[in-house]
């Protein structure tokens, strides 16, 4: 840990804060498991290696677009397409709906929030949701017209 100078403190609070949720992390186990998320393109691919969530967890997406937020919220479930890769490759070819996406307009307090994103849920009660479950892996296609974004 750098030593605190008061002229230059961007040198040691960022690696005391990182240090600090890491030691949290360790003492207070959290009830969120965050997905990575690989980007290439369009498509945005994650794994569920975590069992937490293959068993009754709860879905949520945080997307930054440079899309207006008002916007975002309304397009953003109409475009996106969620599953598992396959049903999300023959969604997006044959023009299916996937998993339901519903925008949220409370954020659970678990989830640590972003004032410059916008919440989303997944409704997991369809077949394409268990099979994603199954799968152990998530795919979203985001189209182009939603803007540049970060899920």
């Amino acid at each position: 840990m750098p030593v605190y100078q008061h002229a230059a403190p961007e040198r040691v609070f960022p690696p005391l804060l990182a240090l600090l949720d890491k030691l949290l992390e360790a003492s207070l186990p959290s009830r969120v498991v965050s997905i990575q998320l690989e980007h290439q393109d369009q498509i945005w691919k994650g794994s569920l290696h975590d069992a937490r969530l293959r068993e009754g967890a709860d879905f949520y997406l945080s997307v930054r677009s440079s899309m207006p937020n008002h916007e975002l919220q309304t397009r953003f479930p109409q475009l996106c397409k969620a599953g598992s890769f396959e049903d999300v490759s023959d969604v997006v070819n044959v023009a299916l709906s996937g998993i339901e996406i519903k925008p949220l307009t409370h954020v659970p307090a678990a989830i640590p929030l972003r004032l410059e994103n916008q919440y989303f849920s997944l409704d997991l009660s369809s077949d394409v949701a268990r099979t994603m479950l199954e799968m152990g892996s998530c795919t979203f296609y985001t189209p182009r017209s939603l803007g540049e974004g970060e899920t």
